[in-house]
């Protein structure tokens, strides 16, 4: 006769074989185990180092474009918005003109004045090639791809005035009075600040200038064979500018920047030069004959035995 456990053992031995399967151990893998290792980063080389820099320079010159749009953007549009609205208004005035040195007309406009009219023409971006600027006062004005070849600003006073992409080479600034203005992107070849005074607000800064307070600025335009002897042209910013030939003699030039300049032939005959920055320019055959170059600095550049 088969012996029967009753249910109750049944059950008793069930639960036994299941807490034997959950404490059993688990079954270990039979495959090694591979232990992470720490590397060490690589070291930059110098392709990478200068593909980096390139980028940064990149960067910065795009926000440096982007500071000088946001600038005279204002200024553009506002004088845009003047005329618009000026226009019917000025259908009850003369026509006035804009004549050149030999008294030719190269520009008119039923408008109230001289100044409105150069206002309308710039707007209109009409060439304004050898006009007659002479005695004029130009007041937060913006010269916008405006063609100015021989004209004439002798004596007059341009007080926040900006030229932007501006073909304006045999131009004369003689004798000018000048603050607070920017020459972006320009042909100024053959032009003439002798005699000029450049003043500056310290209130406000130029677009790419440095942190110091700059007066005027000639940034990446070309300078070539122009003259500013005897010009006080003081904390004035040149760098990346062509100078080539440019006469600077008798300038006060102290603390100006002339640095990544092309200095080739340029005239610094008893210039005052103190404190200003000649950072990696060029400047061969370029004379210095009693330049006061006290406190000057030429880093990383071969200078002039003139």
């Amino acid at each position: 006769m088969t012996d029967e456990l009753p249910e109750d053992a049944n059950a008793s031995e069930s639960s036994e074989a299941l807490k034997s399967n959950d404490l059993s151990e688990p079954v270990k893998s039979t495959e090694p185990i591979q232990s992470s290792e720490l590397k060490t980063p690589k070291k930059l080389g110098p392709a990478q180092i200068s593909l980096i820099v390139a980028i940064v320079l990149v960067v910065v010159l795009g926000a440096a474009d982007l500071f000088m749009f946001m600038q005279t953007q204002g200024a553009r549009e506002g004088a845009t918005l003047r005329l618009r609205h000026q226009s019917t208004a000025w259908q009850k005035y003369a026509p006035v003109a804009i004549k050149d040195l030999q008294g030719n007309v190269i520009y008119e406009k039923q408008c109230p004045d001289l100044k409105t009219a150069i206002c309308a023409a710039t707007s209109e971006r009409k060439h304004l090639v050898g006009a007659n600027f002479n005695h004029l006062l130009f007041k937060s004005f913006v010269f916008d791809g405006t063609h100015l070849e021989n004209s004439n600003f002798a004596n007059s006073t341009l007080d926040d005035v900006h030229f932007l992409n501006c073909d304006m080479p045999n131009v004369s600034f003689a004798k000018a009075h000048m603050n607070n203005c920017t020459f972006y992107k320009c042909n100024l070849k053959n032009n003439s600040f002798a005699g000029s005074s450049i003043t500056h607000d310290p209130r406000t800064r130029t677009a790419f200038s440095m942190p110091e307070p700059h007066s005027l600025e000639f940034t990446k335009v070309n300078l070539l064979n122009a003259n500013f002897a005897d010009a006080d042209i003081k904390d004035i910013d040149f760098n990346t500018a062509r100078l080539v030939g440019t006469n600077f003699s008798n300038i006060n030039g102290e603390g100006c920047y002339f640095s990544f300049c092309d200095l080739d032939e340029a005239r610094f005959t008893g210039a005052n030069l103190k404190k200003a920055r000649l950072i990696q320019s060029t400047d061969k055959n370029a004379t210095f004959k009693n330049a006061d170059l006290n406190g000057s600095d030429f880093a990383k550049q071969t200078r002039s035995s003139n």
